[in-house]
């Protein structure tokens, strides 16, 4: 006769041998499901034709009408992701404008102008986001449903409204100038893909600090002294990261600049009239190499900038021209 505790024990066995059975076939069966259901979402929603957009998001006090928060703070939020994407500045009274095509059936593209209650200010926000899960975009490219670049938008900022910027651009392509405008903080988020951004006029208002994050592939900032920044920090994580030091930085006030990258080539690029130090020295500023790398140091009245660079996997290059 078999003991208790022995049939006990072949109880617990069966029924962990038939629940390591049951656990794939059921996450197999839901995988299925999730496969029909996503494919016939698809099919429903049917080719992503491109819907051209043309809106203005209008700031109290432009039509007229002041508003209780007219002329008060405001901060802009900019998020975009799956496709080509350009932000530049509009002409001093203009609007807010969003125009190109956008992929309705699979994004929504929300722009929302919110008041605030001081000190905070205006909240103004201009998202493109996915409206379908990510099983489904990836269906819809495994079935050729989706395009590779679904939307094309072009986001215009008027120069002469004072703004602190959030943009972050999650996958997809960019061309950013932030030339003239009036920034009072700046945060950048370019987490995927191949990304500019420019500062190509020096800025109407010089922000309080600068924030520039690349993340996968290749970045490039340039012009960097035209944002008038005393604090400015830059980074890359994977691939290509190029920072131009160019521009017109603060002649009375040494910047302070923080460059890091995880992994891959860091390339810096400075005028020769501009001063380099090393923040620490485990920070040193690298050898240069350039047309410039051979003449004498700049002149002491000239722009300074106090470096911290870190490159934790990958070669640090200084071109000076």
């Amino acid at each position: 006769m078999i003991p208790k505790s022995a049939r006990r024990r072949n109880r617990i066995v069966w029924f962990v041998v038939a629940a390591a059975l049951a656990v794939p076939s059921a996450l197999a069966t839901v995988a299925a499901v999730a496969l029909v259901w996503a494919s016939s979402t698809v099919e429903r929603l049917g080719e992503p034709t491109p819907e051209p957009v043309a809106r203005s998001i209008t700031l109290p006090g432009r039509d007229g009408v002041g508003g209780d928060d007219a002329g008060a703070s405001a901060h802009l939020d900019i998020h975009l992701e799956d496709g080509v994407f350009e932000v530049r500045p509009g002409p001093p009274g203009s609007d807010i404008r969003v125009d190109g095509t956008y992929a309705s059936k699979y994004y929504d593209l929300v722009h929302d102008h919110t008041p605030a209650a001081r000190p905070t200010g205006r909240v103004v926000t201009v998202r493109l986001a996915r409206a379908r899960s990510l099983l489904v975009q990836l269906v819809a490219h495994a079935m050729e449903r989706a395009p590779s670049t679904p939307n094309e938008l072009t986001v215009t900022i008027p120069r002469d409204t004072p703004f602190s910027v959030d943009l972050t651009i999650r996958a997809g392509e960019s061309r950013v100038d932030l030339g003239g405008l009036s920034l009072t903080d700046l945060a950048v988020d370019l987490a995927m893909g191949e990304h500019r951004l420019d500062v190509s006029e020096p800025l109407a208002v010089a922000p309080r600090s600068v924030r520039l994050d690349g993340g996968m592939g290749e970045i490039r900032f340039e012009r960097l002294g035209n944002t008038r920044a005393t604090e400015l920090q830059a980074s890359g994580h994977m691939g290509s990261v190029t920072v131009d030091l160019g521009g017109a930085w603060p002649a009375a006030a040494m910047a302070d600049v923080t460059i890091n990258n995880l992994m891959g080539e860091l390339r810096l690029e400075a005028p020769a009239g501009l001063r380099l130090v090393g923040a620490a020295p485990d920070s040193p500023v690298p050898d240069a190499d350039g047309s410039a790398a051979d003449r004498r140091g700049a002149d002491p009245g000239a722009p300074a900038l106090r470096l911290r660079i870190s490159n934790t996997m990958g070669e640090t290059r200084l071109t000076r021209y």
